[in-house]
């Protein structure tokens, strides 16, 4: 079994966040997406940003299955983004936990400022403060969700049972191929239509 992990927009403790989860599960398995300099370069053109949104998503689809975990960790601040998420890893049959990075507002802006040639302008760290939609565990596509404060470890353990001790949801009928038809399909609808005709005639239907 395998899962994602998503990661709501938040500078600092998202970091040292995914390097713990990295050491703790097996990094053999694990695919992870990152993009948060592409995102940066993005957050003042909304087509831009969305053209991005959908290269992670494109790259999440190919890396996601039963035998890795991806960890996704930018672009996810919206909502209705997070809930397509939900929906592809459930579509793959595969568990999922949101991870929330809960900073104060003037504790990440002052982590903005200490970060050199990095830093995101007052404008656009304004702007996403703005825009971020906080995930809610009464939404099924942000549940589990665990949250952790910039002083709290991270709670591994529940972490690793929400990806691997627990069954996925069933995927939704409408996202499923349908089952190819065998390729005797015709031969024997022919065959058994013809026994029926012989039955009905001995019959004298």
């Amino acid at each position: 079994m395998a899962g994602s992990l998503l990661y709501p927009w938040l500078p600092r403790p998202r970091e040292d966040c995914i390097g713990i989860v990295r050491d703790y599960l097996d990094r053999s398995t694990l695919g992870h997406v990152v993009t948060n300099a592409a995102i940066k370069g993005t957050s003042q053109d909304s087509s831009k940003e969305k053209e991005i949104r959908g290269l992670i998503k494109a790259e999440t689809q190919r890396l996601i299955g039963r035998e890795s975990v991806v960890i996704i960790d930018a672009g996810n601040y919206i909502k209705g983004y997070r809930y397509e998420l939900y929906c592809m890893s459930k579509s793959s049959k595969t568990t999922q936990c949101t991870i929330q990075c809960e900073t104060p507002t003037d504790t990440a802006r002052q982590w903005n400022e200490g970060r050199g040639d990095d830093t995101y302008s007052q404008d656009v760290f304004d702007a996403l403060i703005m825009r971020y939609e906080a995930p809610d565990s009464r939404n099924r596509w942000d549940s589990p969700l665990f949250l952790v404060l910039p002083s709290d470890g991270l709670p591994l353990e529940q972490i690793k049972s929400a990806l691997f001790d627990r069954k996925a949801p069933p995927p939704n009928q409408s996202t499923q191929c349908a089952p190819l038809s065998s390729t005797n399909f015709l031969y024997d609808l022919d065959r058994v239509t013809q026994d029926i005709v012989s039955v009905s005639c001995s019959w004298g239907i």
